[in-house]
């Protein structure tokens, strides 16, 4: 064993990964990314694997890379990549056929409403924001549903709904976004 890994699984994936398989490089660049498995952390490897894997259409690199470009883990900070590569994610065919790319697909949606909402790496569109946070929120994205709450809570793109709001506080709140907590408590003051 090697950390968390057999020498056998990681011998198998790199034979993978020489054959040029989008979800074995995908995978080993995940492995670069959090330094799992007995693997060391090398952003520079995990991106070359990423994107030989988003080369290839693999949903779920692209949004690795989204992730790597807007954080600048391993390549310089470019909010404007990050938000291309989310949208390659979004409209690649393949986001369905495993659960990395599901949840990959979900993030990405949350992701880019929130760089829509902000005007990060993309212009201010609230109509855009909403309509990729409530695809996220709907698959369950807490982060989406505690930004949708607050357009719902104070009309940012919508018409105050604080009703929508403090449903979609409680979801995200379940949803482990605890800060949500405050913003009920804000609708509670509120309306008593």
């Amino acid at each position: 064993m090697i950390g968390n890994y057999s020498k056998e699984h990681l011998d198998w994936l790199e034979k993978q990964v020489q054959a040029g398989k989008s979800e074995a490089q995908c995978t080993l660049g995940k492995y670069y990314v959090l330094g799992e498995g007995g693997i060391e952390q090398d952003y520079n490897k995990a991106f070359e694997l990423f994107s030989k894997a988003a080369k290839q259409g693999n949903s779920t690199a692209m949004y690795h890379l989204g992730v790597m470009y807007y954080n600048g883990t391993g390549v310089e900070k470019d909010a404007v990549k990050a938000a291309d590569y989310f949208r390659q994610n979004i409209d690649a065919p393949d986001y369905g056929f495993s659960f990395t790319s599901i949840i990959g697909y979900t993030e990405a949606l949350a992701n880019l409403g929130l760089m829509y909402y902000d005007g990060i790496g993309v212009d201010v569109d609230l109509q855009k924001a909403r309509e990729l946070l409530e695809k996220a929120e709907k698959r369950g994205d807490g982060k989406a549903m505690y930004a949708l709450g607050i357009m719902y809570h104070y009309g940012n793109g919508v018409e105050v709904d604080l009703n929508r709001a403090a449903g979609l506080y409680r979801g995200a709140y379940l949803k482990g976004i605890f800060k949500a907590e405050e913003r009920l408590k804000e609708i509670k003051a509120d309306t008593t």
